[in-house]
C-alpha cells in the first residue's frame, strides 16, 4: 500500500497537524476496500487507501478499521465524543486541538466531491458526552460511550399482540425446533449469508452501508464477478428479520436490522417534489437483473446499461414495503421511520391523483397507478394493489386518521369481489400474476387489523368472503410453482420460496371459513409448505437475500398460523344475508382519456381546454415534470 501524506487527504493547515490528535477513515478497510462499489458518476474509485490514519503530533499509525472513542480534558472539565458506525460509514474524521474538536461527517481529501443524488438524504449519529461539576473520569466516560455504541433493543420476551403482525408469533421452543431456525441462521450469519456479504462487495461507505448484496443475481450474470447488485428491500426483508429478532431475542439481528432500516429510510425513499407525482416520495427497485449497478448506485437504473431507447423508470406501486419500517418504528422508536411509513403511504394517494398527469387536460380521475400489477389495465389481486393497501393499512395503524382506510378500502373493492370470476383472471400465469397471493396476503392482514379493533362491519365481511372465494379456488387449483417449470423463465430458488406465501394464504383463510373447509385449507397448506422447503433446499444456493426475504417472513407465519383455530366470528350462512354492493368496473385513466379521444365531443373539448391560458400554463408545468 502506498503511503499517502496526511496533507493529501486533510485540508487544514499543515503547521495546525502537528499540534494536535487527528484520525481519518477513507474506506472500509476491507480485503475488498476498492470495490467498483465505490465509482463515482465518472466510473471511476477514487478512495485514497485502505483503511483510517491515526495521527497524534508527529507520531502516524494506519490501520484497517476503527471505532474511536475519544476523551479530551479541558479548563471546564472533560469531554467524550463518539460517531457510531464510524468505518462503517466511511469517510469520517475527527481533530482535536488545543482551540477545538473538529468533526468531519462527510470528510474527504482535496478534489474529492461526494455525490448527493436528488431525493437523497443522509443521517448520522454523534454522541457527545459532559459531565456535569467536576473533571469526568476518564474510564467512566469511555464506558459510557461504548454504551451507546454497543447497545440493543432488549426483548426479554416476545411482545403481546399487536395488529401488525398476520399471527401472534410462535413460542420460542417451536421456532428453535424448526427448520426455519437453521435456515434463518444459514441465511442472515452464515458464510454466505446477508452480514458475510457486505464484505463481497465492500457494502460500505455512506450510502451503501444497510443495503444487502442482491447475490442471487449472480446466477444468470454474464460479466465478470463480482457483480455489484443492491438489493433495496424487495419483499420487505427488513420485515423478517425484525420478526425473527423478537422470537429468537438474539441481538446479532440488530446488526442487519438497524443499518437496514436507516439505509430504506435515507437512500431509498425518493424524498423529492420535484420530479413526476408517481416517483416524489416513492421507494427506488432493486438495481437492474443479471447485470451490475454499475453508476445507478441504489437507484436501479444507469445510464451505462441502456442497450435501447427508453431504458430506465422509476419507483412505481409494486416496489412499496413498509411493514418493517411499522414494526422498526413501534419497537426502537425512530420517528424517521414512521415519517417514512406516513411518506409511502401518502405517495399511493398521490400516485392516484389524475390531475397531476399529462391526462389531466380531459380527465382529472383516478389513475390507476396504484393498484396496477405487470400492465396497465390489470387492476385485480396483485402485489401492486397488496403494497399500495398496505402502506395506507400501515398509515392508519400508525396515526389512526381515517382518510387511510377509507382509501385502502376504496382500492379493495376496485380490486376484489366475494362473486369475481376468478377463472377469467388467468392467475396460473406464474409470470405474470404469481403475486396476487401477496394480495391476499394483504386481506388476511385487513381483517386481523378489524377484528382487533371489533370492527365487525359490511366491509370487512365482503373482505372475509372475497378472501375465502380465492382460497376455495386455490384448494382446486394450485400446486407447487416448480412442478411446470418450463412455464418459469428463470426457475430459480425465489419460485419454491414464493411457494409458501400459497401456504400462509390458505391458513388465513381457514380462520374464516366452515370448519370443514377450514381442515381441507389446513390440509393443502402443509403439503405447498412442504414441497416448498424440499424444492428450496435442493438448489445450491437456497440462502441467498431473495429467498431469504420471504423465507423469513412466510416460514413464520407457517408456523403462528397452522397452530391457529377459526374465529369465533367465523361467517355463517352466506354472504346474501348482508347487502352485497356489485363489484366495481374500473378503467384506468389513460384508457378513460383515449376513450374520449376517439369521439368528436373528446376532441372539441380537448381544444376548449387547451385554449384556456391558465390550463395549457398548467399542462406545460405538468409536462415539464414529466419530461424524462
Amino acid at each position: 500500500m502506498n503511503s499517502i501524506p496526511i496533507q493529501d487527504y486533510d485540508s487544514h493547515d499543515s503547521d495546525e497537524i502537528g499540534k494536535r490528535w487527528f484520525i481519518f477513515q477513507a474506506s472500509s478497510g476491507g480485503e475488498n476496500w476498492h470495490s467498483v462499489n465505490h465509482i463515482d458518476a465518472g466510473g471511476q474509485v477514487r478512495l485514497p487507501f485502505r483503511g483510517y490514519v491515526l495521527r497524534f503530533g508527529k507520531e502516524e499509525k494506519r490501520g484497517d478499521r476503527i471505532l474511536p472513542l475519544c476523551v479530551a480534558e479541558t479548563d471546564h472539565g472533560a469531554i467524550a465524543l463518539t460517531v457510531p458506525r464510524f468505518w462503517e460509514e466511511f469517510p469520517k474524521r475527527i481533530a482535536v486541538s488545543k482551540e477545538s474538536i473538529q468533526i468531519g461527517l462527510l470528510a474527504g481529501y482535496e478534489g474529492q466531491l461526494h455525490e448527493l443524488q436528488g431525493g437523497e438524504q443522509k443521517t448520522f449519529n454523534v454522541w457527545i458526552i459532559q459531565p456535569d461539576g467536576e473533571l469526568g473520569e476518564t474510564g467512566v466516560l469511555i464506558r459510557q460511550l461504548a454504551a451507546v455504541c454497543f447497545s440493543s433493543v432488549i426483548l426479554e420476551q416476545i411482545p403481546p399482540d399487536v395488529p401488525e403482525i398476520l399471527a401472534p408469533l410462535p413460542r420460542r421452543d417451536e421456532w428453535t425446533a424448526s427448520r426455519l431456525a437453521e435456515f434463518a441462521e444459514k441465511a442472515a450469519f452464515g458464510q454466505t449469508g446477508i452480514l458475510a456479504n457486505r464484505e463481497k462487495i465492500d457494502e460500505y461507505g455512506w450510502r451503501h452501508f444497510g443495503d444487502t448484496y442482491a447475490d442471487h443475481e449472480e446466477t444468470y450474470y454474464q460479466g465478470r464477478l463480482p457483480l455489484v447488485s443492491h438489493y433495496n428491500n424487495q419483499f420487505d426483508l427488513l420485515y423478517g428479520c425484525i420478526l425473527h429478532r423478537l422470537i429468537s431475542g438474539d441481538p446479532r439481528w440488530d446488526e442487519i436490522i438497524v443499518p437496514l432500516a436507516n439505509h430504506i429510510i435515507d437512500i431509498d425513499i425518493y424524498h423529492t417534489d420535484q420530479d413526476r407525482s408517481t416517483f416524489n416520495h416513492g421507494l427506488f427497485w432493486m438495481t437492474d437483473h443479471y447485470r451490475t449497478a454499475y453508476t445507478a448506485t441504489h437507484r436501479a437504473f444507469s445510464r451505462y446499461n441502456a442497450q435501447s431507447k427508453g431504458y430506465g423508470g422509476g419507483p412505481c406501486n409494486e416496489h412499496n414495503y413498509t411493514s418493517g419500517l411499522t414494526l422498526y418504528y413501534l419497537l426502537w422508536g425512530d420517528d424517521r421511520a414512521k415519517e417514512a411509513v406516513l411518506e409511502l403511504a401518502n405517495w399511493v394517494i398521490a400516485m392516484e391523483d389524475g390531475s397531476q398527469t399529462p391526462y389531466c387536460i380531459l380527465d382529472n380521475g383516478p389513475t390507476g397507478l396504484a393498484t396496477m400489477t405487470s400492465s396497465h389495465d390489470y387492476h385485480g389481486p396483485g402485489r401492486g394493489a397488496a403494497n399500495s393497501i398496505n402502506a395506507l393499512l400501515d398509515a392508519w395503524l400508525l396515526t389512526g386518521e381515517k382518510r387511510y382506510l377509507d382509501f385502502a378500502e376504496s382500492l379493495i373493492r376496485r380490486t376484489i369481489h366475494p362473486e369475481d370470476n376468478i377463472e377469467a383472471l388467468d392467475l396460473l400465469n406464474a409470470e405474470l400474476r404469481w403475486s396476487y397471493t401477496m394480495y391476499l396476503e394483504v386481506l388476511a392482514k385487513y381483517l386481523r387489523i378489524k377484528g382487533f379493533f371489533r370492527h365487525n362491519d359490511p366491509m370487512r365481511e365482503y373482505v372475509k368472503y372475497s378472501l375465502v372465494k380465492y382460497a376455495e379456488w386455490m384448494l382446486e387449483n394450485e400446486k407447487p410453482y416448480l412442478a411446470r417449470p418450463e412455464e418459469l423463465q428463470y426457475p430459480t430458488e425465489a419460485w419454491a420460496a414464493q411457494d409458501l406465501r400459497k401456504a400462509t394464504v390458505l391458513l388465513c383463510a381457514a380462520r374464516h371459513a366452515s370448519p370443514e373447509t377450514a381442515a381441507r385449507f389446513r390440509e393443502k397448506a402443509a403439503l405447498l409448505a412442504e414441497a416448498a422447503w424440499r424444492d428450496l433446499l435442493r438448489f445450491p444456493r437456497p440462502y441467498n437475500v431473495r429467498a431469504a426475504a420471504v423465507i423469513l417472513t412466510q416460514g413464520i407465519w407457517h408456523l403462528a398460523l397452522s397452530k391457529l383455530g377459526s374465529e369465533t366470528c367465523s361467517p355463517s350462512g352466506n354472504h346474501h344475508d348482508w347487502r352485497l354492493w356489485p363489484r366495481e368496473e374500473f378503467m384506468p385513466q389513460r384508457d378513460r382519456v383515449r376513450r374520449k379521444l376517439k369521439t368528436p365531443q373528446g376532441w372539441l373539448t380537448l381544444l376548449v381546454r387547451i385554449s384556456n391560458p391558465w390550463v395549457f400554463a398548467r399542462l406545460l408545468r405538468v409536462l415539464w415534470r414529466w419530461r424524462n
